[in-house]
């Protein structure tokens, strides 16, 4: 599976608040500068023309107070404002969506996806809602329910780029490519400078064997992001299954210099050490990979490649 972005402050936020889904304010624009700017004949105003209506009015600037202290970063603040907003205004599936997206960046998830299942009750057609579900359930590691919540947000917005990309890394995760495939390509069709995305498309491509074409999509990864160390252990792995060895070693030790903690590229360049029959480098990548990733899935397969190796060097000494 490609990594996402690294870039982001909160987990789960980032793609929402990456396609402008911090949604829009409900409340009027005097409430508003009311709430940041506390002038008072604006709330005067304010309160003359809501006051048919007091919750409503009350609703509206805890929801305005609580979006302007999320957008400043103050979340623990920002909660009770939001949450009262929503107590409040129980039509507005845009109050539960914000507030859950704060929620989450608290790490209070049963709570963020009770609010975004509540946006869900009130807005069946929110596409952004099923989207936030689907991150957030990723995130707790159900993947096949994450997909069914994708797919649901791509009917109300099928060429969305970012929910496209994600249902293509889902994908990606359970090991089925050609799909994967199709919703990255579907991404960068809709979003020619989305970089993860081209990466992505590349790397499902290279699972099928279509290395040439991968290695054009990857290349544009890397054409908007030369610095992805993602994006070029993907290269590494395209020139891998295109044979081009060398080359391969020089994109996955490129990458290195981006990001050297990342246990899988040192895991791709013993696979070429083995290819090129070079076994102390081979034995020290493989090592490498599993200081990095001592919970490796294929640690025992590893550990044997490394003792044949070791045994076959011995027996030409």
């Amino acid at each position: 599976m490609r990594r996402s972005n690294p870039l982001f402050l909160f987990p789960g936020i980032a793609r929402i608040l990456r396609q402008g889904a911090l949604l829009a304010l409900s409340g009027t624009l005097l409430l508003h500068a009311a709430a940041v700017q506390a002038q008072p004949p604006l709330m005067q105003a304010a309160f003359t023309l809501n006051s048919h209506n007091p919750n409503e009015l009350f609703g509206n600037f805890y929801y305005t107070l609580g979006t302007q202290l999320a957008a400043q970063g103050q979340l623990p603040a920002a909660e009770p404002m939001l949450a009262k907003a929503a107590h409040l205004l129980p039509s507005n599936p845009y109050v539960r969506m914000n507030d859950g997206i704060v929620l989450e960046a608290l790490h209070r998830l049963p709570e963020a996806m009770a609010r975004y299942e509540e946006a869900v009750q009130i807005s069946p057609k929110m596409a952004q809602a099923y989207y936030s579900i689907g991150l957030l359930q990723d995130k707790q590691g159900q993947t096949e329910a994450a997909i069914v919540s994708l797919q649901k947000a791509l009917r109300y917005t099928p060429n969305h780029p970012a929910i496209n990309y994600d249902l293509g890394v889902f994908y990606a995760k359970q090991g089925n490519f050609a799909q994967s495939a199709v919703y990255s390509k579907k991404a960068v069709d809709n979003d020619t400078d989305f970089a993860e995305a081209y990466n992505n498309y590349g790397y499902a491509l290279a699972q099928l064997g279509r290395y040439t074409e991968a290695l054009e999509a990857i290349k544009r990864s890397l054409a908007l992001k030369p610095d992805s160390a993602a994006a070029l252990d993907s290269k590494g792995y395209a020139q891998f299954g295109l044979k081009q060895y060398n080359e391969a070693l020089e994109s996955y030790n490129r990458a290195l210099k981006f990001d050297p903690g990342i246990g899988e590229i040192y895991r791709h360049i013993g696979d070429v050490h083995e290819k090129l029959k070079q076994c102390d480098p081979l034995v020290k990548a493989y090592q490498l990979y599993l200081e990095l990733t001592p919970d490796a899935t294929d640690k025992t397969y590893i550990q044997d490649k490394i003792k044949q190796c070791k045994r076959t060097a011995i027996n030409e000494h």
